[in-house]
């Protein structure tokens, strides 16, 4: 999480967005990361598979979808 977060926020610095934009960017990702997180509870409760329940049965959040939007992904 905490080194997908670190390459986020470089390349947000690189892209170098105006305030609004970085705000929509941040935005955008956090709805990124709702639709990660709900896809997490259908693999837990095996709406996919019992594969995908198995491996991800101890999961609490998905570590990339929380390392790219962080905290809802507005800052």
């Amino acid at each position: 999480m905490g080194l997908i977060k670190k390459w986020v926020d470089v390349r947000i610095v690189q892209l170098r967005l105006t305030e609004e934009e970085t705000k929509e960017l941040r935005e955008k990702l956090a709805a990124m990361r709702q639709k990660g997180e709900e896809a997490l509870k259908r693999y837990q409760t095996a709406e996919v598979g019992d594969d995908l329940r198995e491996l991800y049965k101890d999961w609490e959040r998905c570590p990339i979808c929380s390392g790219a939007s962080p905290m809802g992904g507005v800052k």
